[in-house]
């Protein structure tokens, strides 16, 4: 089960604490609640584990749309094509 704990001050006041001003606006606002959830350790480093694997899956996925020209299936139009694989060898992915 997911373990919640209140926050003592608004979620606003929480955010501005730590500097995340830019989270702060009128459409996200009614998005925030005054709780937040509890994670252990261990599940910080699963999540982390799970999200490399994720990101690593992504990056494989990409390459293979690359090596194989599957711009069509994946719904890139072709004047987009130089662009993306320009950003993909210098290493702006």
């Amino acid at each position: 089960m997911v373990k919640t704990q209140f926050l003592e001050h608004s979620p606003e006041a929480q955010l501005q604490s730590l500097g995340w001003n830019w989270l702060i606006g009128s459409d996200t606002l009614p998005y925030l609640t005054n709780e937040t959830v509890v994670v252990t350790k261990s599940e910080i480093d699963a999540y982390y584990e799970a999200t490399n694997t994720l990101y690593e899956m992504c990056v494989a996925a990409a390459q293979y749309v690359i090596d194989n020209q599957l711009w069509d299936a994946m719904g890139i139009p072709g004047n987009l094509i130089e662009l993306v694989e320009m950003s993909w060898n210098d290493d702006s992915h």
